[in-house]
């Protein structure tokens, strides 16, 4: 099989990330599901609480670019088939290393892109040309992603690209799931919202908080998942608003919890800017749970032909939202849940994490093979043989 180590132990992979948590695409999506046919070398610059899989060979940073270079010197002793990295900002500290270590490596280096162009921060932006340069591959998290990307890099004909959407663990779903709920729960208590993204200013929580407020239904509740730098801010919102005591800012808990409450909502909400992939709206879909979103590239991508599966607004579009909530929460419970079923099978047909993985594995695969000196021997000898020809 393209790119097996001779001892049948799958691909030698080093993995560059700069932290991981609980709602990490990075590391759920692209690195556990790999450790069961790779050998995998996860690197991070920030130190994580995240219990790593015991599959997997994990660096931990002291979140320092000096003990970052330092324990990547170390890794680099080892032998990679390749090295996937999952963020720009971490193409120089490769680049420091290898370039003296392992310049070899280089050239079979994947980028993977987990977010829009518009979603990144000034320092990737700045990087994304020495990445773009360097890797030999870059993949992007959607194509509402790609399309968010100046011409240059994604029209570039001297970098190859590739899409690979990510998908919803349904057996990790259905571990969690409880009989007696039959998909989604009875509405025998006040209307459960989801909200599961970290408090960033793309995430546009305000206007989630804001459409509860304006909503005439009083019995809906709201738990928000994820942590970051506006939480104070929200908090605060939330106080003015009125409803702070309808409104539960649970931080950053396991994934076992995110499922476990997944189960238990109604509905999930997402006002968000940003254009990246929404595993986090597929997982929710996955538990039978209606959505209500914000009109994006990303949002209408995993929306697809099924233009009726869910309500779009526009992220400022607070009474809409509104609208939409009373209208959830004066549904009658069979419709609930023949919604909830309509999105899980939409998931099942189009969006399962096991079709992505297969996928991503032959993308690897074929990268591997393609990288090593042999196969390029193999493809200049070809070339030369078809110049021949044609010259006879």
């Amino acid at each position: 099989m393209p790119g097996k180590r001779p001892d049948g132990g799958g691909l030698r992979i080093l993995a560059l990330a700069v932290n991981v948590s609980p709602l990490s695409a990075a590391y759920h999506q692209f690195t556990v599901p790999l450790s069961n046919a790779n050998r995998i070398t996860l690197c991070t610059l920030r130190n994580t609480d995240v219990v790593i899989d015991s599959r997997i060979t994990h660096v931990q940073g002291s979140g320092t670019w000096l003990g970052f270079l330092t324990r990547l010197r170390n890794v680099l002793n080892d032998e990679f088939d390749l090295v996937h990295l999952h963020s720009p900002r971490l193409i120089l500290p490769l680049l420091t290393v290898a370039a003296f270590t392992r310049p070899g490596l280089l050239r079979r280096c994947i980028l993977h892109l987990h977010d829009g162009y518009r979603d990144l921060c000034l320092l990737d932006r700045c990087l994304l040309l020495p990445a773009f340069m360097v890797c030999g591959q870059v993949i992007y998290c959607s194509h509402a992603a790609r399309q968010t990307f100046p011409p240059p890099y994604r029209l570039s004909p001297s970098q190859p690209s590739k899409v690979l959407c990510g998908g919803a663990d349904l057996s990790a779903a259905d571990r969690f799931w409880v009989a007696h709920k039959s998909g989604t729960s009875d509405r025998t208590s006040n209307l459960r919202l989801m909200s599961v993204e970290d408090l960033f200013p793309l995430a546009n929580h305000a206007a989630i908080l804001r459409a509860v407020a304006h909503a005439n239904a009083r019995d809906v509740h709201l738990t928000i998942i994820g942590d970051g730098p506006t939480r104070s801010r929200l908090e605060a919102l939330s106080r003015k608003l009125g409803i702070a005591d309808r409104v539960e800012f649970s931080g950053r808990v396991s994934r076992e919890q995110t499922w476990r409450r997944l189960w238990d909502a109604h509905g999930f909400v997402s006002m968000s800017r940003r254009n990246g992939f929404p595993v986090a709206a597929l997982e929710a879909m996955s538990c039978f749970c209606p959505l209500l979103l914000s009109n994006t590239l990303a949002h209408r991508e995993i929306q697809g032909t099924r233009a009726g599966l869910f309500p779009l607004f526009e992220p400022d579009d607070h009474q809409g939202l509104a609208l939409a909530i009373d209208g959830l929460a004066s549904m009658p419970l069979d419709v609930l849940r023949a919604w909830g079923r309509d999105c899980r099978h939409h998931v099942g047909q189009r969006y399962r994490l096991e079709q992505t993985v297969q996928r991503f594995q032959r993308m690897l695969d074929a990268f591997a093979s393609a990288a090593t000196p042999e196969w390029n021997v193999l493809c200049r000898s070809v070339r030369r043989k078809e110049r021949r020809r044609r010259a006879a």
